[in-house]
């Protein structure tokens, strides 16, 4: 328990202190691209027990206080005309409150946007390394008859692209085709069919497709079947109907009321 909450003490402080990094670094970078002098680049607050000076005359320093940071510019405080007229005139050329109005718009707003640009990038790095999360669309099965059955679609095939457009997930494959609702046309998926490397197309022909639903479900309708659960009995009630009817743990139903059935899901939806 103590060493999970150092832990989550520690990955505080550490990304606390990558955001104020990356933070006031935005400010600096824009003062510095815009020629004012920045005096000091502090991370953290109160007494630096560790700080240094580069060739620019800037102090960079680290302080024991984790709960942010700061850059300080010359003229930074210079609010008024007569501060702004107490800096040295060889040196106001460096100071903020001589610079114009949108170059100190753009330091200010550097840090904002700084961490902007580090959430997208901190985004694309786990986009690369993890991938996109969903179920591959691999078809359980297909309902007979429907438009996916007639265009040849297969239990097992996957739904590679739609109309030329990468699939990945089954979520990729609605998106698609939720954007084809009242056409009239042709759906083209490619296809990889199970236990093969390569693609095939299936097209399926549509006319003013789903175009009176309230709440149009496109798998539903050209008849795919994402999932269901085979239906086979787990166990039986005691002295329950199925156990009187003679249904035993184990058996698969293979039908309703003489009508196929598919699995569970299957079942609930009858």
């Amino acid at each position: 328990m103590l060493s999970t909450v150092l832990t989550n003490i520690i990955a505080l402080i550490v990304t606390l202190g990558i955001l104020v990094t990356i933070h006031e670094y935005g400010h600096y970078w824009v003062a510095r691209r815009c020629g004012v002098k920045v005096l000091r680049f502090s991370i953290g607050f109160g007494k630096p027990f560790k700080s240094w000076l580069d060739r620019n005359g800037t102090e960079w320093a680290i302080a024991p206080i984790p709960l942010g940071g700061y850059v300080k510019m010359l003229g930074q405080e210079d609010i008024s005309i007569v501060d702004m007229h107490s800096t040295p005139v060889n040196q106001q050329h460096e100071s903020f409150a001589f610079k114009p109005l949108w170059q100190r718009m753009a330091i200010v707003a550097a840090g904002p946007v700084a961490n902007f640009i580090l959430a997208i990038v901190v985004f694309w790095i786990i986009n690369i390394s993890y991938g996109v999360s969903g179920i591959a669309p691999v078809v359980h099965s297909v309902v007979e008859p429907s438009p996916a059955a007639t265009a040849g679609l297969k239990s097992g095939d996957e739904i590679v692209a739609v109309d030329g457009t990468e699939t990945i997930i089954w979520q990729h494959v609605t998106m698609q085709l939720l954007s084809r609702l009242g056409e009239t046309g042709e759906i083209n998926l490619t296809i990889k069919p199970g236990n093969t490397t390569g693609t095939m197309p299936v097209i399926i022909s549509i006319q003013d497709w789903l175009a009176v639903e309230s709440a149009p479900d496109p798998l539903e309708a050209l008849g795919i079947v994402q999932w269901d659960v085979p239906p086979v009995v787990a166990q039986i009630v005691a002295n329950g109907r199925a156990e009187s009817g003679g249904l035993l743990p184990g058996d698969e139903i293979l039908s309703v009321n003489g009508m196929p059935l598919r699995g569970w899901r299957h079942w609930v939806e009858l």
